[in-house]
């Protein structure tokens, strides 16, 4: 038996249930469809972290994390969501090389020192707060159905029919928030525009007795063309010293992933940081990696989140995305525009406010340094950044800052190293493709 409703939501994660809580708010009645058959825990790789608190993104100009009345809030929208879990400031990023040179954004004792205002981010736990969301949805009346493998949608006169292994829902409109891996920008051909930039294999683990690592840090490590990765440390949430997430990501779908996080724990220049450490809990992911989508609407689907966005949209800015599009469908209905036209506002958002202001490309040269430069030439490049640059925690800007820092020691390279100054000319003239070309090749050839 089909069931209609006014909305219905595919993803429960932050997007997800921030759309259903949003439109439930509205008045609408709301169908929230999850592949998993518990919302929380979150169960696979994720290093919740909370980007970001020191400055504008995505249209928020500062999100703020009040312990006291245990909310996140983002004033800039006009909208909170409950969250009274644990959490860890952190003040500053650094960004290793395999030999341990580093470039850092910011001091966490300065930080640590100028307050909260000073916090580039925070650690939380996702679980807690995609179950505060839930009750929220719950108690606004959303039917939401857990264990569902929802499989595409077809067009029923002025309606969409989810279709899955369980009775049709249909809707005027349905919100996609279904992930990088999008099945549903995948069966609605929305893809088909898209660049593709290749696979990322995630291997993550949860970590205690961590030595020689700062707790309100996070930390980047890069290797070299020989053997291309890209690695973090995070620290979690826990009050307990020590206790980490690390996550080693992999673009070669035939790679170990799993050996490359070894690698880093117990044979990397770092090791012996964590020749005391337990690994409590292993997780994973897989993520395709592809532009956004110019207009993330297709046949009264509105996608959200990472299903439209490049790879990761983040936590924040997927619940700032989810309340946009909830509120112009709920403006489209009460004015009974089924239509593109009708959720004009949330277009125009996307457009303005995420097309125009981050650059995917400026967030994937983060990875793409690993194919272009070798390990030494990593340990080189990075010893030549000799001051803490400004305190941030956004992945879009860090370039930006990192250039001129190195344009101060390019006379040295390019005498030291001719060879690397090359490369660091390709690295900032070269088109993305060019730079990610092994990915994109590991992928197709699967």
């Amino acid at each position: 038996m089909t069931k209609s409703f006014d909305v219905a939501v595919v993803g429960a994660g932050p997007g997800g249930l921030m759309a259903a809580r949003t439109a439930a708010r509205q008045g609408l009645s709301v169908a929230l469809l999850e592949r998993n058959d518990a919302i929380a825990p979150v169960k696979r790789g994720c290093a919740m972290v909370l980007l970001t608190l020191n400055e504008p993104y995505f249209g928020e100009e500062k999100i703020y994390l009040d312990r006291e009345k245990g909310e996140l809030t983002f004033r800039s929208y006009g909208f909170s969501v409950p969250y009274t879990g644990p959490s860890r400031d952190m003040f500053s990023w650094h960004i290793l090389s395999p030999g341990g040179s580093r470039v850092q954004f910011g001091s966490t004792p300065d930080g640590i020192s100028a307050g909260e205002d000073a916090r580039t981010s925070s650690v939380h736990d996702k679980g807690l707060l995609l179950s505060g969301l839930l009750k929220e949805c719950r108690q606004l009346g959303v039917t939401i159905i857990t264990g569902v493998n929802v499989t595409g949608t077809e067009k029923c006169g002025e309606k969409v029919r989810v279709l899955s292994d369980r009775d049709p829902v249909e809707a005027p409109f349905v919100i996609a928030a279904d992930g990088a891996n999008s099945r549903l920008a995948q069966t609605t051909r929305a893809n088909r525009d898209r660049l593709y930039y290749g696979l990322m294999k995630i291997q993550g683990a949860k970590i205690t007795g961590v030595n020689g690592f700062d707790a309100n840090t996070f930390y980047s490590f890069v290797a070299g063309s020989e053997n291309p990765s890209y690695s973090v440390l995070v620290p979690m949430a826990v009050q307990e010293e020590g206790s980490f997430q690390a996550f080693s990501v992999d673009f070669d779908p035939a790679g170990d992933v799993a050996g490359k996080l070894d690698f880093l724990l117990s044979g990397s220049h770092f090791a012996d940081s964590f020749k005391n450490a337990s690994i409590v809990e292993r997780t994973s992911a897989i993520e395709n990696i592809f532009s956004p989508m110019q207009t993330p609407y297709h046949d009264q689907v509105v996608f959200v989140g990472d299903a439209a966005w490049c790879q990761e949209m983040e936590i924040t800015p997927a619940m700032m995305c989810g309340w946009q599009a909830a509120n112009s469908v709920a403006s489209a209905l009460n004015n009974n525009c089924i239509s593109g036209d009708g959720i004009a506002g949330y277009l125009d958002w996307w457009d303005k406010t995420c097309l125009a202001t981050h650059d995917y490309r400026d967030y994937l040269r983060n990875y793409a340094m690993c194919f272009l430069l070798s390990n030494d030439e990593l340990d080189f490049l990075l010893s030549r950044v000799n001051t803490v640059l400004p305190a941030i925690f956004n992945p879009y800007r860090a370039f930006s800052l990192l250039g001129p820092a190195l344009a101060e020691s390019m006379d040295t390279i390019a005498r030291e190293r001719p060879g690397l100054a090359a490369k660091m000319q390709t690295f900032a003239t070269a088109s993305l493709e060019t730079l990610m070309e092994k990915p994109i090749r590991d992928a197709q050839g699967m």
